[in-house]
């Protein structure tokens, strides 16, 4: 799930990327009808503005997740080191608080 702040962040930049990215789109496909007399199709206007939009969110939301998940992993393999880390030490403090008879018994064993 990501976060409320961030993923308003996201639809913010895609907001914006549709309205520069937008007006030009709909310059470049709804030339003659801008400029000519036949009416735009609000339609295709409509549609033109909303596909950079759609784009740049999904872009966004997608890399937003996977960045997510990427730190999530991060941090549990750095939870898994230091439970190993731990029990490392715990076994060799274990190993010192034994008496030397103890820990040729344990040596010969390994």
């Amino acid at each position: 799930m990501i976060p409320r702040p961030v993923l308003r962040k996201v639809t913010l930049r895609a907001l914006i990327t549709a309205l520069v990215v937008g007006p030009l789109l709909t310059l470049i496909n709804q030339y003659e009808a801008l400029t000519g007399p036949a009416p735009p199709d609000p339609t295709k206007i409509a549609l033109t503005m909303a596909v950079p939009f759609l784009v740049a969110f999904v872009s966004g939301y997608l890399t937003a997740r996977s960045f997510l998940a990427q730190i999530a992993d991060e941090r549990l393999a750095a939870q898994a080191r230091e439970a190993a880390l731990t029990s490392q030490l715990a076994a060799a403090e274990a190993t010192a608080a034994m008496p030397s008879t103890a820990k040729a018994e344990v040596a010969s064993r390994d």
